[in-house]
């Protein structure tokens, strides 16, 4: 599972019925070192082993959820695969991997739902991002964020203009050339020939294109991440009269798009931050502080966090200066 979507995030936060054990585990992505991920993961898994024993699972219990964690670790092309981090998700009806980007907390949690915070922030709304990589022989929709970028199947797309013509029928009938004196006629007919084979690539384009957005935004309906183009120059601005996303040259296409919507999302978390100071003592926020960890709790900022993100609510994991608070979660409540 290279990639999460808000349907993965949702599935594990729903996913109920026994214990869920949460595992977290940063690894080495390459060189000699990598060597080192097995030797962690078996502690890991020992550590998930005596997890259980505080909480009390019986024995089979225990070795019917680790079967398939301990099975997981067991090809040496695994470790050869990994990113900055593996975070897996395994309960009686769940197991799920995760090769994360970035370095997270070794940890592990065991208790009635999955641990998802450290891996929230993989398309949280205030850092995710589409970009549609625009060409006649064929068009890609791209869904990413700071960590990575991956192609997604867009249902309707058209794969390329031949494709999205192959199923119109109306073209107008083309126009002829008009018959002139002889010393003329020969050069008139050929200006209009040409003319004529101009405009109907340009109305081929035209077509193409509009099917191509309509795909797009029927895909993109409901989401507020931005959109941004690439493609060639003589291609995006009739796209453009389609759409109103601007666009983007293709080289180094995820560190572009990231430098140009980064100072977007900053600037949203620092209103967030203005916003959340001028509610504050004034019954309009709240903050949340959990206390020893006991056997069997689960972390309440995990369920808020996530909670709050299925609820389309606005989630910011890294912190912000401008905060008046030094509690480890703030919110602005809607009513």
């Amino acid at each position: 599972m290279p990639f999460i979507d808000r349907q993965d995030i949702e599935t594990l936060a729903l996913a109920g019925g026994g214990t869920h054990v949460s595992l977290y585990m940063p690894t080495v992505k390459a060189g000699k070192e990598t060597r080192q991920n097995p030797t962690r993961f078996k502690n890991l898994v020992k550590r998930a082993r005596e997890e259980f024993a505080s909480l009390g699972t019986s024995g089979d219990t225990v070795e019917s959820l680790l079967k398939p964690v301990e099975d997981y670790a067991v090809d040496p092309e695994v470790w050869k695969t990994q990113d900055r981090a593996l975070a897996i998700f395994v309960s009686p009806q769940v197991f799920r991997v995760v090769n994360v980007p970035f370095e997270v907390e070794e940890q592990v949690i065991a208790g009635p739902r999955f641990h998802l915070k450290p891996i929230l922030r993989l398309l949280l709304a205030d850092t995710d991002f589409y970009a549609l990589k625009v060409g006649l022989g064929g068009s890609r929709l791209y869904h990413g964020n700071r960590y990575a970028v991956h192609p997604v199947a867009v249902p309707g797309m058209p794969d390329g203009m031949e494709d999205a013509l192959r199923y119109d029928d109306f073209d107008t009938p083309h126009k002829t050339g008009q018959r002139m004196p002889a010393q003329h006629g020969a050069q008139t007919t050929a200006i209009h020939a040409h003319a004529t084979a101009e405009e109907k690539l340009n109305r081929d384009i035209d077509r193409y294109l509009r099917r191509l957005e309509r795909s797009v935004s029927e895909y993109l309906n409901g989401s507020h991440a931005p959109l941004v183009l690439a493609g060639t120059e003589y291609v995006l601005p009739v796209y453009r009269t389609h759409n109103r996303y601007r666009a983007l040259d293709d080289d180094a296409l995820r560190e572009a798009v990231w430098q140009r919507i980064e100072p977007r999302f900053r600037e949203r978390r620092r209103q967030a931050a203005e916003q959340f100071n001028s509610f504050h003592g004034h019954g309009r926020t709240g903050v949340e502080v959990h206390g020893e960890k006991q056997p069997g709790d689960v972390d309440l900022v995990d369920v808020v966090t996530v909670e709050s993100f299925m609820q389309d609510a606005d989630v910011h994991l890294d912190p912000e200066e401008a905060l008046t608070t030094t509690l480890p979660v703030a919110a602005i409540l809607r009513y």
